[in-house]
C-alpha cells in the first residue's frame, strides 16, 4: 500500500522504499522467483478469540464493520528495543488492513504501562477506522479492537480459512482458522489450554512464587537528609535504621515515637528509600518488585511536581521516605530508580 507522501516512490519486495526506476528483465525474474524464498517464514499466531462483525449490508451505507481479536504470539523473536513509534505495526484480517501504525495524517498516543506492555490508540486508521492495539510482551499476547471497517470483499470470500496477520516491525506473525457464522458476525473461539498429565507421572512442579511488596509507612519527615536506600533482614538492623530515621526526642518534646511498623522476618524483609532534602516538594514511591536471578530488584520513583502544581520555594526538611515489606530472599536486593512528573488536579 502506497502512502500519499510516497506517491512518487514504489515498494520493493524487500519492503524498502526505492526511487522509481526501470527494472531489467533479469531483475524482475529474480524478484518474482528468488526473493520470496529468501524471506523468512512467518511466525505462528495462535488465535485465542476473534469476533468479526460485517456491519451493514445496505448498498452505499457507511462502513460499519468491527473486529475484536485476542491472540498469542512468540514475542521473544522481537528485538528488545521494539516499539510502535519506531518500528511500526499492522494488523490484517482476511487481507484487509484493520489497523496500521503510524496512521497517515492522524494523531496517535503511545503509552507504556510497564516494562514490556505497550498500548497505542488512534482516532482513525486505514480505511477510516478507529482502533486500539495492545501488546503484552511479558505474556506473549496481542489484543486488537477496530471499527468503521469495510468487510464487503471479506463477506464475499466466506468464513473458511480466515487468515490473520500481525506485522511488528520486520517480523510477521500469521494464523489461519475457520470461523463460525452467527448472522452477520463471524466468531473464532479457541478451546482453553489444558495440561493432560498421565496417571503414572506427577504434576509439573509449580513455578517460582511471585514476589510481593506491601507499603509499611510513608511520609515527609525523616531525619536522614541524603538520598539513600536500605535493606534490613532482622529486628536489630530494623531498629538501628528506625533510630536513624526517627531519633528519640527529649522527654516532653514532640509526639512520642510509635516505633517501626511490625514485620514478620520469617517471611519478609524490609526495604526503605529516603529521598533526602529537596527544594521543590518532590516525593518518593515504590513502583514494583521482580525476581532477578537468586535475588530481587525493587523499583522506586522520585515524583516531581508538574507544571500545574504550585511549587513551594523552600527546602523540604526533613525529607520524604517510604518503608515497604517484600518477600524474603537470601539473594541480593537491587534498586532501580526512575523519575516521574505528575500534574496536580
Amino acid at each position: 500500500m502506497l502512502h500519499r507522501k510516497d506517491r512518487d516512490r514504489v515498494w520493493s519486495p524487500a519492503c524498502r522504499i526505492r526511487p522509481r526506476r526501470v527494472l531489467s528483465s533479469l531483475t524482475v525474474l529474480f524478484l518474482l522467483l528468488v526473493a520470496p524464498g529468501l524471506a523468512g517464514a512467518a511466525e505462528t499466531l495462535d488465535i485465542r478469540s476473534l469476533s468479526l462483525s460485517l456491519g451493514s449490508d445496505r448498498a452505499g451505507a457507511r462502513p460499519a464493520g468491527r473486529v475484536s481479536l485476542v491472540a498469542d504470539l512468540p514475542t521473544q523473536v522481537l528485538p528488545v528495543d521494539y516499539s510502535f513509534e519506531e518500528d511500526g505495526a499492522a494488523v490484517t484480517v482476511g487481507g484487509i488492513t484493520v489497523l496500521e501504525f503510524p496512521p497517515e495524517g492522524d494523531r496517535a498516543t503511545i503509552r507504556q504501562r510497564s516494562e514490556w506492555v505497550h498500548e497505542y490508540r488512534a482516532r482513525r486508521a486505514p480505511p477510516r477506522a478507529g482502533g486500539r492495539l495492545r501488546l503484552d510482551r511479558a505474556h506473549g499476547r496481542i489484543e486488537v479492537k477496530a471499527s468503521g471497517l469495510d468487510f464487503s470483499t471479506l463477506a464475499a470470500a466466506g468464513p473458511a480459512g480466515l487468515t490473520v496477520e500481525v506485522r511488528l516491525g520486520g517480523v510477521l506473525f500469521s494464523g489461519t482458522d475457520d470461523c463460525t457464522v452467527r448472522g452477520r458476525t463471524w466468531v473464532i473461539l479457541a478451546p482453553p489450554k489444558i495440561i493432560i498429565v498421565p496417571r503414572d507421572r506427577p504434576l509439573p512442579p509449580p513455578g517460582p512464587p511471585v514476589p510481593t511488596l506491601r507499603i509499611l509507612l510513608a511520609g515527609a519527615y525523616s531525619a536522614i537528609h541524603a538520598e539513600e536506600t536500605a535493606v534490613v533482614r532482622d529486628w536489630p538492623s530494623y531498629g538501628a535504621l528506625w533510630a536513624r530515621h526517627s531519633p528519640p526526642m527529649p522527654p516532653g518534646v514532640g509526639a512520642p515515637d510509635i516505633g517501626p511498623p511490625d514485620v514478620d522476618f520469617s517471611t519478609e524483609i524490609v526495604v526503605a528509600v529516603f529521598l533526602g532534602d529537596r527544594m521543590n516538594g518532590e516525593t518518593v514511591e515504590f513502583t514494583g518488585v521482580a525476581a532477578e536471578g537468586d535475588g530481587l530488584r525493587v523499583a522506586w520513583s522520585e515524583v516531581l511536581l508538574g507544571p500545574t502544581c504550585p511549587v513551594p520555594m523552600y527546602v523540604t526538611i526533613p525529607s520524604h521516605f517510604v518503608f515497604a515489606a517484600i518477600s524474603k530472599t537470601a539473594g541480593a536486593v537491587a534498586f532501580t530508580k526512575s523519575v516521574t512528573t505528575r500534574n496536580c488536579p
